[in-house]
């Protein structure tokens, strides 16, 4: 949920149900008539916290599911030319918004997939909205690129993480234990 021009959010709002994910998905099997999925394959950056995190979610789907998925590994701009060219079923793509005005953000998401703006989205490049229709445009548009771009938010992360210049091989985990140090160094 996309926090709002006025400054509020409406996180139960962003994403309404779908219904019963298991019952979905037992429905999904039935209409392609195949009683597991098999042969996917979930794209994933080569970022260690994020594939550690994946890795426990994929256990849990091959135990609740029996959805058994490859996990490759790709460097991040590998990555980001595979899901822009729509090479591939699904990927955990990180993104960072280069700005704090939600509309560029959505922009960023449609971008990576190589969609077309959304008619909310170029209804906010006006500047003569009052902050109640910035509002309702925000909404709509937030709910355009989630129907458009096929996305499903992980998670989300306001905490910083900072060091002194000179140090790498820190990971930041949003998951735990939140620091390795394991490979750090100093120069």
């Amino acid at each position: 949920a996309l926090p709002l021009p006025d400054g509020s959010g409406h996180q139960e709002q962003a994403i309404s149900s779908f219904g019963e994910p298991l019952q979905l998905y037992q429905q999904g099997l039935s209409a392609l008539q195949q009683n597991k999925l098999s042969g996917i394959t979930v794209l994933l950056p080569q970022q260690e916290e994020i594939v550690h995190a994946f890795e426990n979610t994929n256990q849990l789907l091959q135990k609740e599911l029996s959805a058994v998925f490859s996990l490759p590994q790709l460097p991040e701009e590998e990555l980001s030319q595979k899901v822009a060219s729509g090479d591939c079923s699904i990927a955990l793509v990180p993104l960072s918004p280069k700005s704090s005005e939600g509309s560029e953000f959505l922009q960023q998401i449609l971008g990576l997939c190589s969609l077309p703006s959304t008619s909310s989205l170029k209804a906010l490049e006006d500047t003569t909205l009052s902050a109640s229709q910035r509002k309702d445009y925000t909404l709509s548009a937030e709910q355009e690129v989630l129907q458009q771009a096929g996305i499903v938010p992980v998670w989300f992360e306001q905490r910083s993480f900072l060091t002194k210049s000179g140090w790498s091989g820190i990971i930041y985990s949003p998951f735990g234990p939140r620091l390795n140090l394991r490979n750090a160094t100093f120069q």
